[in-house]
């Protein structure tokens, strides 16, 4: 079972200052635990269960993450690939499916995560 909070992140305060985000906009996830102002999308609970799944010792994991955008990207292509796989299986329409796979990918190469990756790469590496 996923744990979640709707508390902000040990890590809030560095996330802000670092990618700008803004609570409620994100769902972010500190060791066994997303943290996230709504209720959290089953989805989005494939995507950040990988983040756990990553997260051995989420300090070392997330101070990795803030500095090597090389890291960063492999991580979330990871996860993002896991939220499509989800999509995937229980949505039989095509054409939403694509649509999906376009806003991950928008996603992924916008400025959350510093614009580390084009578009057409972030789409065929999550859709692959």
């Amino acid at each position: 079972m996923i744990k979640t909070s709707t508390e902000k992140p040990p890590n809030w305060n560095k996330l802000v200052k670092l990618f700008g985000v803004k609570w409620g906009d994100v769902v972010v996830t500190w060791g066994d635990t997303c943290y996230c102002k709504h209720p959290v999308r089953p989805d989005l609970l494939a995507h950040e269960s990988i983040h756990m799944g990553q997260q051995v010792n989420p300090k070392r994991w997330w101070k990795k993450y803030y500095k090597d955008t090389k890291f960063r990207i492999e991580q979330e292509i990871e996860a993002y690939r896991a939220q499509y796989a989800f999509v995937k299986r229980n949505n039989k329409d095509r054409n939403a499916i694509f649509r999906f796979g376009d806003i991950l990918a928008r996603d992924l190469s916008g400025p959350t995560y510093g614009k580390c990756i084009s578009f057409s790469d972030a789409f065929d590496a999550i859709t692959k």
